[in-house]
């Protein structure tokens, strides 16, 4: 019996991935800028890379902070292959967007857990606090030190706007999935509210 092939390793950069998978058919980018907005709220390993993750994007941002998804589009598929690590993530599309704002906020997914929490890093340490205080007054447990993804690379996609500054949020499966997600997205809005970065929501014209 033929031994299977071992399976490609993961992409240094874009160029390496955009080189040997397929868009349109692999994986796909959405952007979506608002005129005026001071956040982008953006979702490196989105659709069926880091499942959930699109939604979650999607929520935070509602229609006030722009937007940017790279999403995984086939359901039989190693996404190791399109897991391009956050402090190589030089897709072009990403960095001129992260060159208009004045913060990114990366939305993650990760496992190894089986509560729902949010783990939470990037540069603009003050930020990352405050929002970790709201997500704990919601009963969202949420941690800033200690676990695996600081998030403090400067490198790293969430530090890309002018300032250096970004914070990056990474959701367990279950508050991907479970009954905390709506509450953990409403408080991390209110939080991005108070902090000037979010705007209320536009009233519909009626």
């Amino acid at each position: 019996m033929t031994p299977p092939c071992p399976a490609p390793p993961p992409p240094g950069c874009f160029a390496e991935l955009a080189a040997r998978e397929r868009a349109g058919i692999d994986y796909r980018i959405v952007c979506r800028p608002v005129a005026g907005a001071r956040l982008l709220v953006l979702a490196p390993h989105a659709g069926r890379i880091e499942r959930g993750c699109s939604g979650l994007a999607r929520a935070i941002a509602g229609e006030e902070a722009s937007l940017y998804l790279f999403e995984g589009l086939r359901e039989a598929m190693n996404f190791e292959r399109l897991h391009l690590p956050s402090s190589a993530f030089d897709e072009p599309q990403a960095l001129a967007m992260a060159a208009r704002a004045e913060r990114v906020l990366t939305v993650h997914g990760c496992e190894g857990r089986d509560d729902a929490r949010v783990l939470l890093g990037g540069l603009d340490r003050p930020r990352v606090a405050r929002l970790a205080a709201a997500l704990e007054a919601a009963g969202i447990p949420a941690e800033t030190e200690g676990h695996r993804f600081p998030g403090r690379h400067p490198q790293n996609i969430c530090n890309r706007a002018p300032a250096g500054l970004g914070l990056q949020l990474e959701f367990t499966g279950p508050l991907r999935e479970g009954p905390k997600e709506a509450a953990a997205v409403a408080a991390i809005r209110a939080a991005l509210v108070a902090e000037g970065l979010l705007g209320p929501a536009p009233r519909l014209s009626r």
